[in-house]
């Protein structure tokens, strides 16, 4: 069953999710966790939707944005989750399903890191195409150049 989040029953699945998705995507880095009070907020405002599988239990959740212009929908995956025991049961698509605005053509598009080759596979398997490369760069602050010296 998909139904809409509840802060009172799924928090605890979004944090379990959003430190896993992170930990798999920056191995090493310590998790933000106002990531994860930022998504719950967004999800309260109704800024994002999020949908939960619920099976005998919140067990997963898409959050998504979706943008509607005249007969295309298209659906940006911000977070997905799915617990470690129903991966790999179809679960994955019946959530992006969930998206899907039956009144125009749907596009879902995601970000996925280079590193969660697990993701990258089952992304493939539901038919999602890599269509580009994000590059980044990072600058560290350095010692004796911040305004405060």
């Amino acid at each position: 069953m998909i139904r809409r989040f509840d802060k009172s029953t799924d928090a605890d699945l979004l944090i379990a999710g959003e430190v896993e998705a992170y930990t798999n995507s920056y191995p090493g880095s310590p998790v933000p966790l106002d990531l994860v009070t930022n998504r719950i907020r967004f999800i309260e405002r109704n800024r994002v939707r999020c949908a939960v599988l619920d099976e005998n239990g919140p067990k997963g959740y898409v959050i998504a944005t979706k943008f509607l212009r005249k007969t295309r929908c298209e659906i940006y995956i911000e977070s997905v989750y799915i617990t470690p025991e129903l991966r790999g049961r179809g679960k994955l698509e019946m959530l992006f399903d969930s998206l899907v605005d039956e009144s125009a053509d749907n596009v879902i598009s995601l970000d996925v890191s280079v590193v969660n080759q697990a993701a990258i596979d089952a992304y493939k398997t539901l038919g999602f195409e890599i269509l580009r490369y994000r590059m980044t760069r990072e600058y560290p602050v350095q010692k004796g150049n911040s305004d405060e010296d």
